[in-house]
């Protein structure tokens, strides 16, 4: 149930949230993040980086959490009408479909079984996916447009 709300939640945040156009992105490349909330100082994973002021400010208002550590970071490019994958940790894989014209869908697979989707219009440079785990932390996969800060 924690994972629908938290799943719900981060869909509206995605929708809300517009802050360039995709036609600012180069060549079609999609930045996505790997994010752990915690309240601990140290970094959860060694190499973990505090995230930067934008996706924060989008986690900060919705969520608990004092600090949002970046385990992972990739970058993948998905041409127009195409589907883009990138293998992520613990075992997931996340897909960025462009092929309808105002939409960007993102799915995430934990091995080959889709666990979660979101759909988001392209204007946005913005999608949130969140996660549970099994030891019951939560996770966020920010994809976006616009390198991140960090």
């Amino acid at each position: 149930m924690k994972a629908l709300l938290v799943f719900v939640l981060l869909g509206q945040l995605a929708a809300d949230t517009g802050l360039a156009a995709e036609s600012t992105n180069v060549a079609g490349r999609h930045y996505v993040q790997v994010i752990r909330g915690s309240d601990h100082a140290a970094a959860p994973a060694p190499g973990a980086t505090l995230v930067g002021l934008k996706v924060r400010q989008q986690l900060e208002p919705v969520f608990r959490w004092k600090n949002y550590w970046e385990v992972q970071r990739a970058c993948v490019g998905v041409e127009p009408g195409k589907v883009g994958r990138v293998e992520l940790v613990d075992g997931h894989s996340l897909e960025i479909d462009l092929r309808n014209v105002e939409k960007r869908t993102i799915r995430l697979f934990r091995g080959n079984k889709q666990v979660r989707s979101a759909v988001c219009r392209r204007d946005k440079d913005f999608c949130i996916q969140g996660i549970e785990s099994a030891d019951r932390t939560v996770w966020f996969i920010v994809v976006r447009t616009d390198p991140p800060a960090t």
